[in-house]
């Protein structure tokens, strides 16, 4: 996998397992995720979602594309300036007096009434560009792309104690994952 994301991403990556999961009848699977240091990619030390080992090493590539994609396409190479200057927009809007201190993603979410909801709709829209850019530079990997989205995204509804504004982001990755024409 440590290969396949460096082929992927162009730059030296490491490879580590996230946490066990304490729940084991939960079965979502860990968030694979891009660490902090902008270089290690985490993943389930475990798979068994798939009915063979074949499957679930397939599902393992995809996933370590899509955290490659991450790296490949900049979602970590931000422009710090950029960001402090739609900090001090925001700031302006929903803090006034405030003198925001941009540092991260996070110090921004932060200045908006809501700072969860906008992490969540950040998240859905990098993920479906990533995944975008992964799919026409690699046309390969489209099909498990499109597979793996798709079984990320589970219908819930209010009976599954989702929030109305849970509801709107998860319709919005429904959206997002889509294929053309559906």
């Amino acid at each position: 996998l440590k290969l396949f994301a460096q082929g992927l991403c162009g730059t030296d990556v490491l490879i580590q397992s996230l946490p066990e999961v304490a729940n084991e009848s939960d079965e979502r699977l860990p968030r694979a995720r891009v660490e902090a240091d902008g270089r290690t990619i985490a993943l389930p030390a475990i798979i068994r979602r798939c009915p063979t080992r074949e499957e679930n090493v397939r599902l393992y590539m995809v996933m370590t594309a899509h955290e490659a994609g991450h790296l490949e396409f900049g979602t970590y190479r931000m422009d710090l300036a950029a960001v402090c200057e739609l900090g001090a927009t925001v700031g302006a809007r929903y803090r006034p007096g405030a003198c925001p201190s941009i540092q991260a993603l996070g110090d921004l979410f932060a200045l908006y009434p809501q700072p969860g909801l906008i992490r969540d709709l950040w998240t859905v829209l990098e993920d479906a560009r990533v995944e975008y850019r992964l799919q026409h530079e690699y046309p390969g990997l489209r099909r498990d792309l499109s597979a793996r989205a798709r079984e990320a995204v589970q219908t819930r509804s209010l009976l599954h104690g989702l929030s109305a504004r849970e509801m709107v982001v998860d319709g919005l990755l429904l959206l997002s994952t889509a294929g053309p024409g559906t």
